[in-house]
């Protein structure tokens, strides 16, 4: 939800926002290099509102990019503070400190990185609950749109490897979540231990594959990668 309203509150502010003074365009930019930002690192909230840019991908769980990011959070926030504020409309103010709130919040927050970043998997998150969430908010219309399915099921082993590095920092900086969290965990993933063609990450390839424009020749490679051991 929170991403959301980012991506409300930009795209309002870059449609409407369009003027020849100078520190106007300059935010303009700012906010478009924001938005750009965060969907290329959060590529699964861009396909869940259907911006198809970086569908082929995932987020990274890498550790190295906690710093990667705040470097970057931190980079548009000197941007933004160049910008002269004085000169800009009362409307533009307004998404200035938007702006400015978000990007101070991100780098302000990155001394408890160490933390909550550490659990990415609970009762309530976790790829047994997220990854079937963005799968059921994926468009499936063209064989592009499955092609990029196929990438990020490649890239699953990826990221479940990255989970388990934070996880294993976590036990050994003592961070873990409560074990109340947790209950119940268990019987997610077991839920998930069904014969493929059962699995919700293939129903895709059984259901939706027949209402797009995908041939048929397509279909049968699709469905054959999607039993694929």
């Amino acid at each position: 939800m929170e991403f959301l309203l980012r991506v409300i509150v930009l795209y309002t502010s870059l449609t409407t926002a369009i003027s020849t003074d100078s520190p106007v365009n300059e935010l303009v930019k700012l906010q478009q290099d924001y938005l750009d930002w965060r969907l290329e690192d959060h590529p699964e909230y861009g396909t869940m509102y259907n911006i198809t840019t970086y569908s082929d991908k995932l987020e990274s769980y890498n550790m190295t990019m906690f710093q990667v990011r705040k470097d970057k959070a931190s980079s548009l926030l000197m941007r933004l503070r160049k910008v002269k504020v004085d000169e800009l409309p009362k409307k533009e103010k307004m998404n200035y400190k938007i702006l400015e709130t978000m990007l101070s919040s991100y780098v302000d927050g990155y001394k408890w990185v160490m933390y909550s970043n550490l659990n990415p998997v609970s009762h309530l998150i976790g790829p047994q609950i997220d990854l079937e969430y963005v799968m059921s908010r994926t468009r499936f219309k063209t064989k592009a749109d499955f092609e990029n399915y196929i990438s990020r099921l490649r890239l699953l082993p990826q990221k479940f490897a990255e989970y388990k590095v934070l996880m294993n920092e976590a036990i050994r900086l003592r961070r873990t979540n409560h074990v109340v969290s947790l209950k119940g965990i268990g019987k997610q993933f077991e839920a998930l231990q069904v014969p493929v063609n059962e699995s919700v990450f293939y129903s895709p390839f059984a259901t939706n594959i027949y209402a797009t424009d995908v041939s048929e020749s397509d279909r049968k490679f699709s469905k054959a990668f999607g039993t694929a051991g």
